[in-house]
C-alpha cells in the first residue's frame, strides 16, 4: 500500500483526542512529518533523537493501534528517522487548528506591566507556535514524566536496577526474556497471565521487574503493583485484623499490571487462595495484565488448589535455566564494566568456570574477588581467586547432613523443622517427614536407627515403614519420582 501522506495526519488525530496534555502532545507532534507508507510501514522523519525517544517510549503503543484500525491489520510497524540538523521546519498542518482552540486553556494574565505579561506567561495561540514549543521546556517536561514514573515505580514496589537494559540474555534465559518484552510492548494482550519459574537466582524476579517498569513508561497512567507471595498473605492477615479489606482488594483489583513474585508461598492457604482467586479473576475479566514466579511449574506447586492451576497454565508458562558458561562469563563481563575495574577476559573466564548456577551467586563472587583484591593489595590472578572463593567454589562434592534434607523437604511442604520431629501423624505432616527419611538414607550416611533418632527419636522400623511406602510410590507414580529427584538434585546444590 502506498502513501499519500495522509496516513500520519490521522493517526495523530486519533491518538490526540485521547490526550490528557494537548500541550505537551502537540507541542512534540510538530516535529514530525510522514515520509512515507509502504507494506504496512509508516515511515515518520522527525526533527531531533530527543523527539524519536519520546515517541518511542510514550506514544508508541497508541499509535501503533491507531495505525491498526486505520489500515485494518494488525500487521503494522512505525518507524521514526532523526533528521539531518537545521533540516527540519515545524509541521502545523498536523494539528487540527479547531481542536486546538477548543482544548487549550487560557491563562489569565496577572495585573503587571504589559511588557512583564508578555515575559512572564506564553498562551497557546495559532498566531505563536513557535514560542510555544521550545526544546528547553520539553525537556523540562520530559524531566518531570521521568521523575513521576520514578515515583511510581517505587510506590508498586518495583527497584530501579531491573530493567531490561540490565538483563544480560543468554540460551537459558532468551526465551523468557523474549515472552517478557512482548509483555510490556503489549500487556493483557498476547501472553496474560505470563508464569515464570525457575531456580533461586536465574532472574525471574529481574524479567517480572523489567516488565513493570516498561508499563509505566508506556503507558500512561498506568499503576503497577509488585508483591511477593508471603507479601500478599501477610498484607491480607493484616487488612482482616484491621478491618480494612476493602482497602486491600482496592489496591490489587485496581491494577494495570499485577507483579506476583513467588506465588508458591500462598498454596496451602486457603484464604489467601480464595482472596487471589477473585483478585486473579477480576485482573484478568478488565484485560490487565497479571505476571507471576516461582521455583517450580503450576501442576507442581503442592497444595495450590487445581482452580488456580488452571488459571495460572491458561496464559503462557516459560522457564529459566541456570546459566552456562557463555552467559556466565557476559554477566561478569557486564559487572566488570559497570563497576568500571580493570580485570583480564582470563580472570573473567577462570571465576565463570568456578562458580555455576545462580546468577546472584556468581554476583556475589565477582564481587568478592574485586574487595579481596583490593583489601589485600594484591592483583588479580588465579591464585588470589581460588584465596577469595575458597569457600564458594565447586571443588569436591558438597556434604550432605540430614539437617540439610529436612530443610529441603520442608521447604518443599512449607514445614518447620519441628514438624519433623514432633509426634504429629497426620497425613500432611506424616507424609513428608517419610519423604525426609527415604531422602536420608539415600543422600546421609547414617544408619536407619540415626535417622529414627533425628526424626524425634522415632524406632528404626518406623524409618524402614516410611522408607519403603516412598519406593512403592516412585515405582508407581512417575510425576511422584520426578519430584523426589527434583529434591535430591536441590539437597546436592
Amino acid at each position: 500500500m502506498q502513501s499519500n501522506k495522509d496516513t500520519w495526519r490521522k493517526v495523530v488525530s486519533a491518538v490526540r483526542k485521547n490526550q490528557d496534555d494537548h500541550f505537551v502532545f502537540d507541542g512534540i507532534i510538530i516535529k514530525t512529518r510522514e515520509i512515507s507508507l509502504q507494506d504496512n510501514v509508516l515511515i515518520v522523519e522527525v526533527e531531533s533523537d530527543f523527539i524519536r525517544q519520546k515517541l518511542n517510549e510514550q506514544y508508541m503503543q497508541s499509535f501503533i493501534s491507531a495505525l491498526c484500525d486505520i489500515l485494518k491489520t494488525d500487521q503494522v510497524r512505525i518507524r521514526f528517522l532523526t533528521a539531518e540538523k537545521g533540516s527540519f521546519e515545524d509541521n502545523h498542518d498536523l494539528i487540527d487548528h479547531q481542536q486546538v482552540l477548543k482544548t487549550s486553556k487560557a491563562v489569565k494574565p496577572r495585573e503587571d506591566k504589559p511588557d512583564q505579561q508578555a515575559e512572564n506567561f506564553t498562551q497557546l495561540t495559532i498566531d505563536q507556535p513557535q514560542e510555544t514549543y521550545r526544546e528547553d521546556d520539553l525537556e523540562k517536561l520530559q524531566r518531570e514524566h521521568e521523575h513521576n514514573i520514578e515515583k511510581r515505580a517505587t510506590s508498586g514496589g518495583l527497584f530501579s536496577k531491573y530493567t531490561f537494559d540490565t538483563f544480560v540474555v543468554g540460551k537459558s534465559n532468551q526465551f523468557a526474556h523474549s515472552v517478557s518484552v512482548n509483555v510490556s510492548k503489549f500487556p493483557a494482550s498476547k501472553y496474560n497471565p505470563l508464569f515464570i519459574y525457575g531456580g533461586v537466582g536465574l532472574g525471574k524476579t529481574h524479567l517480572m521487574q523489567a516488565i513493570g517498569h516498561h508499563i509505566l513508561k508506556t503507558v500512561k497512567k498506568s499503576k503497577v503493583f509488585y508483591v511477593s507471595g508471603d507479601s500478599f498473605l501477610n498484607e491480607m492477615v493484616n487488612s482482616i485484623q484491621n478491618n480494612k479489606m476493602k482497602d486491600f482488594r482496592e489496591k490489587f483489583r485496581n491494577a494495570d499490571a499485577l507483579l506476583v513474585d513467588d506465588i508458591q508461598f500462598i498454596a496451602g492457604r486457603d484464604t489467601t487462595q480464595e482472596e487471589f482467586f477473585h483478585t486473579f479473576n477480576q485482573l484478568f475479566q478488565s484485560k490487565k495484565q497479571i505476571v507471576m514466579t516461582s521455583d517450580r511449574p503450576p501442576q507442581e506447586i503442592k497444595r495450590l488448589e487445581q482452580r488456580l492451576v488452571s488459571r495460572f497454565e491458561s496464559g503462557i508458562v516459560v522457564d529459566i535455566q541456570p546459566p552456562d558458561l557463555e552467559l556466565r562469563m557476559a554477566i561478569l563481563n557486564k559487572a566488570r564494566d559497570e563497576a568500571n575495574k580493570k580485570i583480564s577476559n582470563e580472570m573473567i573466564a577462570y571465576i565463570a568456570q568456578k562458580i555455576e548456577g545462580s546468577i546472584r551467586r556468581l554476583e556475589g563472587a565477582f564481587i568478592k574477588v574485586i574487595a579481596y583484591s583490593e583489601n589485600m593489595n594484591r592483583e588479580i590472578s588465579e591464585a588470589l581467586i581460588d584465596e577469595a572463593l575458597s569457600d564458594m567454589s565447586q571443588a569436591g562434592p558438597k556434604k550432605i547432613t540430614i539437617e540439610s534434607v529436612i530443610k529441603i523437604v520442608g521447604d518443599n511442604y512449607r514445614m518447620n523443622a519441628g514438624d519433623f520431629k514432633s509426634k504429629n501423624r497426620s497425613a500432611n505432616v506424616a507424609f513428608p517427614r517419610q519423604i525426609a527419611m527415604y531422602l536420608c538414607k539415600c543422600l546421609v550416611d547414617a544408619s536407619t536407627t540415626k535417622i529414627g533418632a533425628e526424626f524425634g527419636g522415632r524406632d528404626h522400623s518406623t524409618v524402614i515403614h516410611g522408607i519403603s511406602k516412598i519406593e512403592e510410590m516412585m515405582d508407581k507414580d512417575v510425576a511422584f519420582r520426578n519430584e523426589i529427584e527434583k529434591m535430591i538434585q536441590k539437597i546436592k546444590s
